[in-house]
């Protein structure tokens, strides 16, 4: 067995066959050679198999037997059940089973073992890459091995070298499986992988969702808490103004001259107002001649649209035809809300228009006699029913003629002291009135109001129709009463007034109509276009006027600058910190002083210095801003304090000879110049504002 056998024939399945019988008859101590034939010639009789059928060569049809075991048939060693054809379909190819495929079927088990040694052991395949053969073995090989194990024949070599062929066959499988096994787990890792993100990503829809839906449900709670609270806002608004509505309401019918009072002065003979009457289409109307008698009225002139008759234009032909009708015809202002709203002018701006409201006028006999609109025909008030009032305006409201049923807007309890005071103004103020009550009844007139004895026949046919007495007013009284009553005031103002008793004063002289329209106070001092003047030849109210102007001034800064020295002892004072300005300025409603620096282009106030260079141009000077309001009053007093005899060149501040020298300003902006008030001031503001920081930590 250890001869050389001819190596051309060895890789054929003959040859093999013919070598392997050669070299074994040699062996007759061993073996039978019929028996030996007739296995050699088993690769001629080989069965049939299918080309499709499992990989795994243990499944084979045919099989070896062993040496002990007995054949059925003398002339075959192997069963003849394996020797079947196995059916076949038309599409499957057929082949035989080779000596090689035995020998593999054969050795199958090996690898196998072999094999499962390495999925036990990972520590195995670095032997076995050690020991494994570095080849197959040959056809001749296999042959000679099939008869040895058929003969029993087997040494300790032999089984080392298969063992190290079967290791070779072991790891290229294992490597083969597990590249499978890795390919197979890559996948899965990516299916798992693609599933996670796939539920990731539904999942983060899902909760994206739940985040919006949450979102959303907070917004909507959000909104609806602001719903709330804006509807808790507005009620509490709303009963607030109707709070200051009900005392408005109260204070203006308390000031009203009505007939009742009217009568009370004639009674007790006051030669201020007397009575007589007009005989008009067979009716007595009752006519107080008003001749000094204090009074408050609440009017509203129902021709105040005649101005408009000789203009053009859509603004001033709203109600032209619908006041001529109303004098012509009183009825039609006695006209209920669902009769004048048949008519094609109600709720319109044209000729014809109508609407739900009364703009009215409030004057005052001593203060503002001047703040309503003449006419041949004004109605007057005595008094105004409960959530009549809208709006109240210290000058022409630009109301409309459909506001009636909007809600009240009052927020000032002293909405009517305000038109009557010092801040009232000169001419027209407006109080708007709803015209119709809940049940559409209109506001009908107390009585007819005429001035200077020029009583009209509209006015005695709106009398009669409405069964109102007519109140003349002879204006010639109130003036001459009025100028008596600012002389007394003015002769009592003296410099030896504190300013907060000139204050006083002030708003008594500028309650009067005739002084209010006179009279401008003086709020900037220092430089010479600050320095008012008044022609020798003027009014003697105008000089009068001027000269309380310039003592009121005077009196003003040195208040501003005890003021200051107060609130700066105060603050020092203070222990405890965090002061509140309330506290500094307790007779204020409003203190407020600020500096404007041109040079280092800085504003500052009481809390921090800001940059400001809008001023910061040659040719101007440093200046101190201050407005308060004293608690009580409705005026708030305006003073600016200019460093007149310094200024600005753009680099740094100049003395006048340094102004002049330069010619940044000219001698004549310099006359009556004067930086006395605020070298007095400014040093005072920077040390309230110094305290007061440092109070605040």
């Amino acid at each position: 067995m250890h001869e050389k056998i001819n190596k051309t024939s060895e890789n054929t399945v003959e040859g093999a066959n013919k070598s392997a019988f050669n070299a074994l008859a040699q062996m007759k101590d061993k073996f039978n050679p019929d028996k030996a034939r007739q296995l050699i010639e088993l690769e001629e009789s080989s069965n049939i198999i299918d080309s499709s059928s499992n990989t795994k060569q243990e499944n084979a049809a045919h099989v070896i037997l062993e040496e002990d075991e007995k054949p059925e048939n003398s002339n075959n060693i192997v069963e003849q059940s394996t020797l079947d054809v196995i059916p076949q379909s038309k599409e499957k190819t057929q082949r035989r089973l080779t000596l090689s495929d035995k020998y593999d079927i054969k050795e199958r088990p090996r690898v196998d073992r072999l094999k499962s040694n390495l999925y036990s052991d990972s520590v195995k395949i670095t032997e076995y890459e050690r020991k494994q053969s570095a080849s197959e073995p040959s056809i001749l090989k296999k042959a000679v091995r099939l008869i040895t194990d058929k003969l029993g024949m087997k040494t300790k070599r032999g089984e080392e070298l298969r063992d190290r062929e079967a290791m070779r066959i072991a790891l290229t499988e294992y490597r083969e499986e597990d590249a499978r096994r890795r390919a197979y787990e890559e996948r899965e890792r990516k299916v798992i992988l693609e599933k996670e993100r796939r539920e990731a990503a539904k999942k983060a829809a899902q909760e994206a969702a739940q985040e919006a839906d949450k979102a959303r449900q907070e917004r909507e709670d959000l909104e609806e808490t602001m719903l709330l609270a804006r509807d808790r806002f507005d009620l509490k608004e709303r009963f607030k103004k109707q709070r200051v509505q009900e005392i408005v309401e109260r204070d203006l019918n308390a000031r009203l001259l009505t007939t009742d009072n009217l009568e009370t002065e004639v009674l007790s003979e006051n030669p201020e107002i007397q009575k007589q009457s007009v005989l008009f289409d067979g009716v007595q109307i009752p006519v107080y001649d008003l001749k000094g008698l204090s009074f408050s009225i609440l009017s509203t002139t129902v021709d105040y649209r005649k101005p408009n008759d000789t203009m053009n234009g859509s603004l001033f032909d709203i109600g032209k035809e619908t006041y001529k009708k109303v004098l012509a015809n009183p009825a039609i202002w006695g006209e209920r809300r669902e009769d004048a709203e048949k008519f094609d002018g109600f709720g319109t701006r044209n000729r014809n228009a109508r609407g739900d409201t009364i703009c009215t006028s409030y004057w005052n006999s001593d203060r503002n006699i001047y703040s309503h609109v003449t006419g041949d025909l004004i109605y007057g008030f005595e008094r105004v029913g409960p959530d009549s009032i809208i709006s109240v305006f210290n000058r022409d409201g630009g109301t409309g003629n459909m506001d009636g049923r909007n809600e009240t807007d009052l927020s000032d309890p002293d909405e009517i002291r305000n038109l009557e005071g010092a801040d009232g103004n000169f001419g027209y103020n407006e109080i708007l009135l709803r015209r119709y009550s809940e049940n559409g009844i209109p506001k009908k007139p107390d009585y007819i109001i005429t001035e200077n004895d020029k009583i009209t026949e509209a006015a005695l046919r709106h009398a009669k129709y409405f069964g109102i007495p007519i109140v003349n007013i002879d204006r010639a009284s109130y003036t001459a009463k009025a100028e008596k009553k600012g002389e007394e005031i003015i002769n009592s103002i003296s410099e030896k007034d504190n300013y907060l008793d000139l204050d006083n004063k002030l708003k008594e002289l500028l309650s009067i109509a005739e002084y209010k329209a006179y009279f401008h106070q003086l709020e900037n001092v220092g430089r010479n276009f600050d320095t008012t003047f008044i022609s020798p030849d003027a009014d003697p109210i105008k000089k009068q006027c001027l000269e309380i102007a310039k003592i009121e001034q005077l009196k003003r800064i040195d208040f501003i600058k005890t003021t200051l020295e107060e609130a700066i002892d105060k603050i020092k004072m203070d222990k405890r910190g965090k002061m509140d300005l309330s506290q500094v300025f307790s007779q204020f409603a409003l203190f407020d002083i600020s500096i404007q620096d041109v040079h280092n282009q800085t504003r500052s106030t009481v809390y921090h210095d800001e940059e400001n260079s809008f001023y910061s141009s040659p040719g101007n000077c440093n200046f101190i801003n201050v407005e308060f309001r004293l608690k009580g009053s409705s005026r708030t007093v305006k003073t600016t304090i200019y460093d007149g005899e310094r200024v600005f060149d753009g680099e740094r501040i100049l003395s006048v000879d340094e102004a002049l020298a330069k010619g940044v300003r000219t001698k004549e902006y310099f006359k009556n110049a004067d930086s006395s008030f605020y070298d007095t001031i400014e040093p005072l503001a920077r040390e309230y504002f110094d305290e007061f920081r440092r109070n605040q930590g």
